[in-house]
Parts: structure tokens; C-alpha cells; sequence
């Protein structure tokens, strides 16, 4: 049974996998006509060619031995006389005729292998057909034995040559993960990893072979494969094959590896599956453990996790906890004794401590001495500097709160404001860093938000935009998005890893971020959710803890740090300048230890980080005269990086996507890793400037096309894709790329005005709030709660002017006419404190930075300066479109008013106070105009397909307009905001249609009676400026008016 369980079958095979296998001798090829190769040799057609003759055989290729004989293929030795190797072809195996399936089958294999052009991957020559009919590929043949021969020629007493320690163990393990890795970034799962699929060479060479199985992560239908020992699982319970998948495969080919025995084993095949398919391991016995070392045990018992999320995320996370492993590191899957952290530093530190013991005895005891006392605090994070327990409101001396409210209670602080909530540490922090807190959501809460920043240059003592600033530095967010996000994030919004994680409200998490050298990692509960590796050491920085709204408790915050001492490369003195801010000293002592070891790889790393000295100086030759010699190296790899940074300062757009589709197929994980991170800060620059109205978009599409060639479902740039197709106006592609992201989803289906729809499919939860507050169904949210971040801005949308009475924020103040003692208390430098000057009459008071804003601009009449400002904003640039189109259309151009009363594409649903001007006046315009019966077929359009959007209102004023409800209905209508006011306007219009000039004239007057801060909430001339003409129209017009 073991020998049926060891073989590849496909998923329809699954279940028969255990049946004796009984093979045949398989023919030679001079046995089987067939599996030969004929075509004559370069002599040959030199002799036809060439006057002289050239000596040699006719035949190019000699047949030489049998190499393997799989399920689909035989593999024979080869001799190429015209390149004097000898190669590897492996023919097609099947009956004749041979089924088109399996031919097709045969040459994907071929092309899947010739594609992954990687040193771990055997490199595929050339596919053909022979004389006989059979396909064919030729390969790179590797002389050595598989993993696979290893293991079996191996016993405890006595193991194989590539078997003889752990760490050769690992090398072989850290380029299969490599190839891997570089597969998966390529779209493609092998499915069958395992020890007869791993070639070792004479030479060191280590090569995954036998592409034969392997499927590509976008196809809707791929056909599952495995091996029964070694496959995971979800292929045992036939589901799809993913990247997690391999993972698993991998970890069960270390396992054997290491202990000589599958991880999983039934002698009855019925128990076997049922264990396979649950994810069973055998435990690993106490002899087991003492030939193998704990760690790598644990490594790959966490890559064999029953569940896809428990395992490591990505190939590359593996790779990493092999190499520390290697490098004599801590391993995330693995937590040490004191005494084994002890021998492990140990083992690192024994040359430096018996030659500086040799050359000074004394200072070695002395030194031994205070080292003992502190041994274990340098081996580990030890005791933590910084311990807040909140046992009283003494702790509000030890921190800033730059946003937000907390409250003191049992031990704990709870967040009580309706936005932002931080509590910033106000020292700045040097070395590694680890603070972690214990947080929960509290019943009743919105679930989202226990996270923490890492600021490099923002003081929390001068600075309240925490998180916010562009000079550098991560969030790293637990919870985030609404509760559909977890990750690292740059503070320019670029997403950097994501993990699926969400909250639950009324459980306790420890949330811990570490900041190492030059890697971010982010855990909950002492489980990493995700890292991040900067390309540069981190400088030190400030410590933020942010939640979101009310309701989220914080306790036990505690901060670790370690110093220099435990730095012990070569390059710890470099980078603890870099730390300091210390370029130039940093530049001198890498420059010097690359000059010394220019071979070797902490030679190459010196180099490299030279060049970014450089460039942090200003020193851009510098920076590529230390990088040059680099050109091939992974240290290489990394610097091509900077070229993207330089272009996309350049707004060369061409050589940024150009650049970036280059490094996202590096053979080096971390480069490609970087180089979707910068896609990612690019497109997101460009997004943000587009909707802010900055910037056209003629340059995303290109880096679209990037994403969809590159890394479509790389899950850490579906947000900035996202971002792209919103500010190119296409939120219907947005919505297709949100998948299972709900967050982005639910913001998409609002963009086309689908609110009802994404309550339908995520029902009533706070991640809908958005869309049943869009839909004016406040009563079935809790945004009628003073808790609600949105409080104050939803009693304006109400109408409940007499509540903002109440309050005294800056919105508050605005709304209800409080405008001087705006003036007198407000940020100048606001949107808000530019309408209580135009609305007071005192523009003079506005500061020359807020000159250029649309609010400004519009007040002081300056429509044209206004629409080149603004006319391209995402939310507001209809606002100005309608001044500008009212103004043009009055000056008698109507077409291109009507041009100007075109809403851009994507932007329907997403307007500023644009209903009466969108909704009643164009239509009434083009009415004007000779469009007969335009406003009634816009109002009967609305009535029957606008029901939920802009909170209902534009039904009621279609309704209005219709005589389908009365003024008390359309008083009555959920989110009345400014609708007295509009109805004024409304009935201006009615009694004009009708030819009631004298009605419409009053109605437009007493609109124009009531103060600004009455009818609308911001600066918008339209419906004054369309009064105010409409009346002395009425007033004076002829009859045919």
C-alpha cells in the first residue's frame, strides 16, 4: 500500500491511490522504436555544405540508458554530439492513438517549466516531435539522485551524504521554497512537491522537477494532483490546490527529511485518508526529537497546519524562518527554552568571546560577570522599559493624545471619541522595538481599529496628524477598513502585506508590533499576521496606539527595546548611524567593509547599503558607483529599485511601469515584494491626485495594465487597483476587482449607486452603515447615536438644526449661523472658516493659503479660476460645474452649458450638494432650451430607479415635481437637510411651468430671504445666482417667457 501512496495521481485517482502497484519492465528505447531521436549531425550538413568533408557520425543524437519511467513519461539519457553534452528527453507515454488531452497535457508541462526561468527549476531546451509520432522535450540533466533515493538509502545509524545535518537539510529546503516562491509569483501551484521530486546534483545543485502536475492559480478549472503522503488536506477532500497548498507539501517532504518517516501513515487505507483529508500528524516521538533539532521540527509542523490560514502565508515566510534557523535566529514557529536561546547566542558569539578571552582575561570575567546579569534580557526582548498598567489617571502625565478622548475604567482607558482615538508615547524610540497592549472592542462598539503606527520623523508633541504624515513611516493596522483589514500599510496608503484577519467584538487580543533592524512585523495573540522589510534599516521613530470611534478598551501596554549590543553583524556599527540619522559616518564604515570583502555577500551588503547612504545624501553617482559592481547579485536586484524611485520623481510614467514589470519578475522575493509596494505608492499618488482634481488620468491605465500582467491577485495591491479604476471613473471594473473584499465592494456598488444592493448581499452590519446612511435609513443604523462618528453631519442631513444648537464643533457652529465666534475659535486654514468669512462679508480674514481654495474662489465669483480648480474633484466637482454651467448657460452658450452639466463618468453618486441643481434645475434648463417635457421625463426616470440614492432625495423632488406627494411629504422625507429651503426653489419652478410668473417670482425671493447658513452648508452660489435670475425673469420677462 505504502508504494501506491508514494505515487502522483490525478484527483479522480485519489481514492484507488492505495492499490498494489505491480510495473512492468519498461523497454529500452532501442527495445521500443518510439522513445528514439533522429537528426543528423552538425559534421553531417557541414560535410553537405562545406567543400572539405567533416568527419564524425550522421546521427546528432545517441540514445544512451533509461532514467525514469513516471505515470505520463519516460526519461532517457541523451547524447548531443553537436554540443558534446549529454541532455535529458523525456517522450510522451501513452497508447497510441495518444489522446489530445494528454498531448496538451504534456506540452504544459513543457512550457510551465520553461517558463520558470530560476536556478532551483531544471531548465527545459526544446519540445518536438519525433519520426515515430511521440512528443518530446529535452532538459538539463543533473547527475546526482533525488531527495527521494536519500532518504530511502538513509537510517538513523547511518544517513546519505545530503541528510548528514540539519543544516544541509535546510539549504536543500531554502531553494526548493525559492523555487516555489518565484512559481507562485508567476500564477502557478506545483500540486506535488515531495522527495522524488527534488533533485540533488553532484555539485550542490538543487532543482524541483516534474512541472507535470502543476496547475495556474487563475485557471476556473484546474485539475487537482498530489501524492497521497504528501499532499495536503484540501486536496485530499478534492478542493482547489493553492500556493498554501505547496506549503504544505513542502513541510511534509522537510519532515521526512528530518525524522526518515512520512508525517502521516494508517496501515488501513480507510484510516489513512480519514486521516489525511482532517490534516492528522503522527507526533514527533522523544528519539525523534533528539536526532532532529525542535525548531525545524516546528517549522515544518507549521507549514503541515490542517487549516490554510494557521500555515505560513507565503513561501517566502518560510524561506525566512529557514534562514534564521541557518543563521542562528529565533524561528516564528518556534518559541525557546532559556537554554536554548542561551547555546544558540552562544554558538554565534564563541569565536569573538575566546579570542577577546585569549588577548584579556580580566576583561572577559569582568565582562562575563555584568553580561550574566543581563544574558537572558539580550538573548530574548527581556523585561519590557516601559509598562503602563492605567492604575490611575496618572497615566495621562506619561502620554499625548493628539486625537480623540479616553476614558479611565478598570484598569484600562476606553476611547470615547467619534473619530480618530490615539494615545501617542511622547519619547522617540531607537534600536528594535516591540509594544504591544492588550485590546478589545467593547459590546455595543463598531468593530474595527486596535492598531499601531510607527512615525519616523513626526513628534506627537508638534504634530496631531499622527499617522498621517508623508515623511515616512507604517501602520500597522488590526482590524482596520471597517474590520476588513488587517496588515501594514505606508502612510501614503499603500498597502505593504495583508492578512484576513478580523476582530470579534468582546474578545481580548494582544496586538504587538516589532520593529527590527529593518523589518516591521505585526501579531496577534503571539501569532505573526504579516511582516514588512524596508529596503533601508529604520531610523527610530514615534509610537501611536489608534482605534476608531468609541468603545475600544486598551490595557497593559508595554515597550521593549534592544540595543546595539545584540547586533552583531559585521554591519550593526553602520547601521546604528543609519538609526541616528548619521549618513556620511554610516557611508564611510559599509564603504569599508565592502572594499574588504568585495565576494562575499556581507561585502555586497555593505555596497549596497552605501548606495542608499548616497542617496539619502543627495549623492546620486555615489549612490551608482558603489552599486555597479552589484549588477547580477540579489544585492544587485535590490538596487534596480531606486531606479523606479527616481522615475517616478521624474513623472517619467513609461519608465516607472517599465521599471516595475522588470523588478516584479526578479528572481529575489523581497524585490518583488518592493517593487508591488511602489506600484502601489504610485498609483495611489496619481488616485489621490486625480480625485483631488490635480492630475488627469491618462497615466493609470498603463499601470493598470502592470497589475492585471504581473500580480492581478496579489492580495496587497488590490486596494490601490481599486483606487486606479475609481479615479478613472470605472467603479463598475472596481467592483469586479474587490472579490471578497467587502469593504472595497460595498464602496464600489455606492459608487454606482447600488446602496440597496450592497445591503442585500452584507446585510446590516457596520460595514454596510455607509450604505443604509446613503439610503436615508438612519433609524436602522445607530447613526441617530451621539456615539455615531458621524453625528453632527447626519443632523445636518436631517434637518435637525435645533440639535447642532447644542453643540459647539466647528460644523455645528457653521450650520446654525454662529459664524463669529467660528472665526474667533476656528482652524483658518479649513473650508469651514472660508464660508463664515464669505458668509459674514469678511474674505479679508482668510489666510493667502486658503486663497486658491474652491470655497474662496467661489465666493469672491471667480467661477472660471474656481472650475480649473476644482471642476475635476472626485466629490465635489459638480458643485463648480454648475456655477460655471448656469453662468455659461445665462451668457446664452447652451451647449456648453450643457457640456458643463455632464457629470463625468464614475462620478453619479458620489456629489456634494448637487441634488436641486442636478435633479430640478438642468432638466428645467434644457425645458428652456426647446427640450419639451425634459424635467418631467427626468423626474419619472428618478421616481422609478432612484429610490435609495443621496438619501432619498432625489426621489422626493422628483416625486414633488410630479404632484405624486404633497409639500408636508416632501417636508417629511428622512433626510430633509436643506429641503425647506429647496422647496422654495421647487416652487418657483412649478409656477413658472404653469406661466404663474408672479408666484414663482415670490417663491424665488423668499429663497433668497433666508440666510445662507439656511440653505446650504457650504459655499454654493448655483441655487442663489438661478433665484435671483429666475426672479427678475418673472418679474420683467414678456408673455412668451
Amino acid at each position: 500500500m505504502r508504494e501506491g501512496l508514494q505515487r502522483t495521481v490525478a484527483s479522480e485517482g485519489f481514492a484507488t491511490a492505495h492499490a498494489p502497484v505491480v510495473p512492468a519492465p519498461p523497454p529500452s528505447a532501442t527495445e521500443d522504436g518510439r522513445f528514439t531521436l533522429h537528426a543528423a549531425s552538425l559534421t553531417h550538413r557541414l560535410s553537405e555544405q562545406a567543400a572539405a568533408a567533416y568527419p564524425g557520425p550522421v546521427e546528432r543524437f545517441e540514445m544512451l540508458q533509461l532514467l525514469g519511467d513516471g505515470a505520463n513519461g519516460r526519461v532517457y539519457a541523451v547524447r548531443d554530439r553537436d554540443l558534446d553534452r549529454e541532455v535529458a528527453v523525456k517522450f510522451l507515454k501513452a497508447d497510441a492513438p495518444v489522446p489530445r488531452e494528454e498531448i496538451d497535457s504534456f506540452i504544459a508541462e513543457a512550457r510551465t517549466t520553461a517558463a520558470l526561468e530560476h536556478p532551483n527549476v531544471l531548465p527545459v531546451h526544446e519540445i518536438d516531435v519525433n519520426d515515430g509520432g511521440q512528443v518530446y522535450f529535452s532538459m538539463k540533466r543533473i547527475a546526482g539522485r533525488s531527495l527521494g533515493d536519500a532518504i530511502s538509502a538513509s537510517t538513523d545509524a547511518q544517513r546519505a551524504d545530503a541528510l548528514t545535518g540539519p543544516n544541509r537539510i535546510v539549504s536543500v529546503f531554502i531553494g526548493v521554497a525559492h523555487a516555489l516562491s518565484y512559481a507562485h509569483h508567476r500564477r502557478i501551484v506545483h500540486q506535488d512537491v515531495k522527495p522524488d521530486n527534488i533533485m540533488l546534483g553532484e555539485f550542490g545543485e538543487v532543482l524541483l522537477v516534474d512541472w507535470g502536475s502543476a496547475s495556474r492559480m487563475d485557471d476556473p478549472s484546474p485539475r487537482l494532483y498530489g501524492t497521497p503522503l504528501y499532499m495536503s488536506p484540501e486536496q485530499a477532500r478534492l478542493e482547489r490546490a493553492d500556493a498554501r497548498s505547496d506549503v504544505y507539501c513542502v513541510g511534509a517532504s522537510l519532515f521526512h527529511a528530518l525524522t526518515l518517516r512520512q508525517p502521516t501513515w494508517a496501515d488501513e487505507v480507510d484510516a489513512f485518508w480519514q486521516k489525511k483529508k482532517s490534516g492528522v500528524i503522527d507526533p514527533v516521538s522523544r528519539s525523534e526529537l533528539r536526532v532532529s533539532p525542535a525548531a525545524l521540527i516546528a517549522i515544518a509542523v507549521k507549514a503541515m497546519a490542517p487549516l490554510p490560514q494557521d500555515r505560513y502565508a507565503r513561501m517566502e515566510d518560510l524561506v525566512r524562518d529557514l534562514e534564521r534557523y541557518q543563521a542562528g535566529l529565533a524561528v516564528s514557529a518556534h518559541r525557546d527554552s532559556p537554554w536554548a536561546i542561551l547555546r544558540r547566542w552562544h554558538r554565534r558569539h564563541a569565536r569573538a568571546i575566546w579570542s577577546v578571552a585569549a588577548a584579556a582575561s580580566v576583561i572577559v570575567c569582568l565582562g562575563a560577570m555584568l553580561y550574566g546579569e543581563r544574558l537572558k534580557q539580550m538573548a530574548t526582548w527581556g523585561e519590557p522599559e516601559v509598562v503602563e498598567r492605567f492604575a490611575d489617571d496618572a497615566w495621562r502625565q506619561r502620554w499625548i493624545i493628539p486625537s480623540g478622548r479616553f476614558a479611565l475604567k478598570d484598569g484600562g482607558i476606553q476611547s470615547t471619541g467619534l473619530l480618530d482615538c490615539t494615545l501617542a508615547f511622547p519619547t522617540r524610540l531607537s534600536g528594535d522595538v516591540a509594544v504591544e497592549f492588550t485590546g478589545s472592542v467593547l459590546t455595543g462598539a463598531r468593530p474595527c481599529d486596535l492598531s499601531l503606527f510607527w512615525d519616523r520623523q513626526v513628534d506627537p508633541h508638534e504634530n496631531k496628524a499622527i499617522g498621517n504624515s508623508r515623511t515616512g513611516g507604517y501602520m500597522a493596522q488590526v482590524g482596520g477598513r471597517s474590520n476588513t483589514f488587517t496588515g501594514i500599510r505606508a502612510v501614503d496608503g499603500a498597502t505593504l502585506a495583508i492578512s484576513p484577519f478580523t476582530l470579534e467584538v468582546g474578545r481580548e487580543y494582544v496586538v504587538r508590533m516589532e520593529v527590527i533592524a529593518n523589518q516591521i512585523r505585526l501579531l496577534v495573540d503571539g501569532r505573526e499576521l504579516c511582516s514588512y522589510t524596508d529596503p533601508f534599516p529604520l531610523t527610530g521613530g514615534w509610537v501611536t496606539l489608534y482605534t476608531f470611534g468609541a468603545g475600544k478598551r486598551i490595557s497593559g501596554i508595554r515597550i521593549h527595546r534592544r540595543s546595539l549590543p545584540e547586533q552583531v553583524p559585521v554591519t550593526a556599527i553602520a547601521d546604528a548611524s543609519v538609526r541616528r540619522g548619521q549618513f556620511a559616518d554610516a557611508r564611510e564604515v559599509y564603504d569599508e567593509i565592502g572594499q574588504s570583502n568585495p565576494h562575499s555577500e556581507v561585502g555586497r551588503e555593505a555596497m549596497y547599503k552605501a548606495g542608499l547612504c548616497c542617496v539619502r545624501l543627495g549623492d546620486e553617482d555615489g549612490a551608482r558607483s558603489r552599486w555597479a559592481p552589484l549588477a547580477g547579485s540579489d544585492w544587485g536586484e535590490r538596487a534596480k529599485l531606486h531606479d523606479i524611485d527616481v522615475a517616478v520623481a521624474a513623472q517619467d510614467h513609461p519608465s516607472v511601469t517599465d521599471r516595475i514589470r522588470s523588478s516584479v519578475r526578479s528572481r529575489v522575493a523581497d524585490v518583488r515584494a518592493h517593487a508591488v509596494g511602489k506600484w502601489s505608492e504610485a498609483v495611489n499618488a496619481i488616485a489621490t491626485a486625480v480625485s483631488e482634481g490635480r492630475q488627469d488620468a491618462s497615466d493609470l491605465p498603463s499601470y493598470l495594465s502592470v497589475y492585471d500582467q504581473e500580480f492581478p491577485d496579489d492580495p496587497a495591491a488590490v486596494q490601490s487597483a481599486f483606487n486606479a479604476l475609481v479615479a478613472i471613473g470605472r467603479p463598475d471594473l472596481a467592483l469586479e476587482k474587490a472579490g471578497s473584499q467587502a469593504y472595497l465592494a460595498v464602496k464600489a456598488l455606492g459608487l454606482l449607486g447600488r446602496d440597496d444592493e450592497a445591503i442585500s448581499r452584507f446585510g446590516r452590519n457596520e460595514l454596510t452603515d455607509p450604505s443604509y446612511i446613503t439610503s436615508g435609513r438612519f433609524q436602522e443604523t445607530n447613526a441617530t447615536s451621539p456615539t455615531h462618528h458621524r453625528y453632527v453631519e447626519l443632523l445636518v442631513e436631517r434637518g435637525l438644526f435645533a440639535k447642532c444648537e447644542r453643540l459647539d464643533d466647528p460644523s455645528s457652529l457653521l450650520v446654525t449661523g454662529r459664524l463669529q465666534r467660528l472665526i474667533e475659535s476656528g482652524d483658518p486654514n479649513t473650508g469651514r472658516f472660508v464660508v463664515a468669512c464669505a458668509w459674514m462679508g469678511r474674505l479679508d480674514l482668510v489666510p493667502a493659503t486658503m486663497q486658491d481654495s474652491a470655497e474662496y474662489l467661489l465666493a469672491t465669483g471667480d467661477w472660471r479660476r474656481a472650475l480649473e480648480r476644482g471642476g475635476k474633484r472626485m466629490n465635489w466637482c459638480m458643485l463648480v460645474r454648475h456655477c460655471a454651467g448656469l453662468e455659461t448657460f445665462i451668457a446664452g452658450d447652451v451647449g456648453g452649458a450643457m457640456d458643463l452639466f455632464a457629470v463625468p463618468r464614475g462620478r453619479e453618486f458620489c456629489q456634494r450638494r448637487f441634488e436641486f441643481a442636478h435633479y430640478a434645475m438642468v432638466p428645467f434648463l434644457r425645458e428652456l432650451a426647446g427640450d419639451v417635457g425634459a424635467l418631467d421625463r427626468s423626474c419619472r426616470e428618478v421616481e422609478a430607479r432612484e429610490r435609495w440614492t443621496y438619501m432619498q432625495r432625489p426621489w422626493h423632488i422628483a416625486r414633488w415635481l410630479l404632484h405624486h406627494e404633497s409639500d408636508d411629504e416632501f417636508l417629511a422625507q428622512p433626510a430633509l437637510g436643506y429641503g425647506a429651503a429647496e422647496l422654495e426653489l421647487l416652487r418657483g419652478i412649478d409656477a413658472e411651468r404653469r406661466g404663474d410668473r408672479a408666484t414663482a417670482a415670490a417663491a424665488y425671493r423668499r429663497y433668497l430671504a433666508l440666510p445662507p447658513w439656511q440653505r446650504s452648508s457650504t459655499v454654493d452660489p448655483t441655487p442663489g445666482r438661478f433665484a435671483a435670475w429666475r426672479a427678475d425673469i418673472c418679474y420683467t420677462a414678456p408673455a412668451d417667457h
